[in-house]
C-alpha cells in the first residue's frame, strides 16, 4: 500500500479532503494517526527498540496510544515478522483496518493529520514511495472556524499566525521535495469544482479518477471528534467558502489581514482592507493573549483529561 499525507492548518479543511479520496475503491482513510511520528521517531532514538522483538514493542506502542484507540481495530491477534521496521507493523496495521472497513487492502491508504507536512522529508525517507497533498484555505475562513473551537488559537490575531505558521511548514515542503511529491491543492477550488480538482489529484497519485469521489463520506469519523467533524461526511458545500464574512466581526477581519495580508494576496484571497488594515491595539493584544492564557491554564487540561478518560 502507498501512502498519501495530507496536511494543511487545522480546520483548513484535510478531513474533508481525505473524506473524499477515502470514497475511491483502491484508498482507504482511517481517522488520523498522531502516533505515526511519534513512532517512527521513537524507533529512530532508541536503540533498544532494534532487538528481535522490535515489531512486538511496535504493535503495543500503536495499540496502547489513545488516537488509535479511536480506530476501533483489534491489533492484539494481529501477525508480523519480529524484525518488521516501524513503518512496516505500521502497514501492516493499515492493511487489517482496510480489510475491516473496505473488505480487501487497497493500493492507497490516506493519512489526514494535519501536521503531517512539518515532518514531510522524515516521513517520505521512510515511505519514499509517498505522494503529499498541501492543503491551503483562506485564513480568515480558518480563523472564523478555529475561534470556535475549544481550544487552539482564542483571538484573531493569535488565530492568524497559527494559519501562517501551517503554511510555512506546507510552503517548506513543497519547496524542499518538488511538485512531483508535493502537490498544493485550493480548499475552495475543491469545494467549487470539486470533479475538476480531484481529477487532478488522482493524476498526481497516479489512479483513476472515480466519479463517486465528489459526494464524500469515505471516512469513518471516531465519536470522540465528530462533534467537529460532522460536516467532513458530506459533499463539499459552497456555502461554506465565504461563510467566515458571516461569522467574524469586521474588525476581526480587519486583525487577520494586518497580520497575513501580503501572504493573501500571494495566494490569491481578495483582501477587504489590505494595505490599510490596522493592526491590533494594545489593549486588543492584551485581550487576546489573556483569553490564550486562560484556555490554556483552564480549559485545555481538562478537555485532555476528558480525552484520557474517553479513549480508556
Amino acid at each position: 500500500m502507498r501512502p498519501v499525507f495530507i496536511g494543511g492548518c487545522q480546520r483548513g479543511g484535510t478531513t474533508l479532503l481525505g473524506s473524499l479520496l477515502g470514497v475511491h475503491s483502491s484508498i482507504v482513510c482511517p481517522p488520523e494517526s498522531q502516533f505515526l511520528v511519534a513512532g517512527l521517531r521513537r524507533s529512530e532514538n532508541h536503540p533498544s527498540i532494534r532487538s528481535d522483538r522490535s515489531a512486538a514493542d511496535h504493535l503495543r506502542f500503536i495499540e496502547r496510544h489513545w488516537r488509535f484507540r479511536l480506530w476501533d481495530l483489534d491489533i492484539s491477534d494481529l501477525h508480523v515478522d519480529r524484525q518488521s521496521s516501524f513503518p512496516e507493523v505500521y502497514r501492516q496495521v493499515v492493511s487489517a483496518y482496510a480489510l475491516k472497513t473496505k473488505g480487501s487492502v487497497c493500493d492507497l491508504w490516506i493519512d489526514h493529520t494535519t501536521t503531517n507536512l512539518w515532518y514531510a522529508e522524515n516521513l517520505l525517507r521512510h515511505f519514499p514511495e509517498a505522494r503529499f497533498l498541501h492543503l491551503v484555505r483562506d485564513p480568515r475562513a480558518v480563523v472564523s472556524s478555529l475561534l470556535r473551537m475549544p481550544w487552539g488559537p482564542s483571538s484573531a490575531l493569535a488565530g492568524a499566525q497559527w494559519w501562517l505558521c501551517g503554511l510555512a511548514a506546507g510552503l517548506t515542503a513543497e519547496s524542499a521535495l518538488g511538485p512531483s511529491v508535493v502537490r498544493r491543492v485550493r480548499y475552495e477550488d475543491l469545494v467549487a469544482q470539486p470533479a475538476q480538482e480531484l481529477k487532478a489529484i488522482s493524476a498526481h497519485l497516479n489512479i483513476e479518477f472515480e466519479a463517486q469521489m465528489i459526494q464524500g463520506g469515505g471516512l469513518d469519523i471516531p465519536r470522540y471528534t465528530e462533534k467537529y467533524h460532522h460536516l467532513a461526511s458530506l459533499a463539499p458545500q459552497t456555502s461554506r467558502i465565504d461563510q467566515w464574512r458571516k461569522r467574524l466581526k469586521p474588525r476581526e477581519v480587519e486583525i487577520i489581514e494586518a497580520s497575513v495580508g501580503e501572504v493573501l494576496k500571494r495566494l490569491e484571497y481578495v483582501p477587504d482592507y489590505y494595505p490599510l488594515a490596522e493592526p491590533p491595539s494594545r489593549a486588543e493584544r492584551l485581550a487576546g493573549d489573556t483569553r490564550d492564557y486562560a484556555l490554556r491554564c483552564f480549559v485545555n487540561p481538562v478537555r485532555n483529561w476528558s480525552r484520557r478518560i474517553y479513549a480508556r
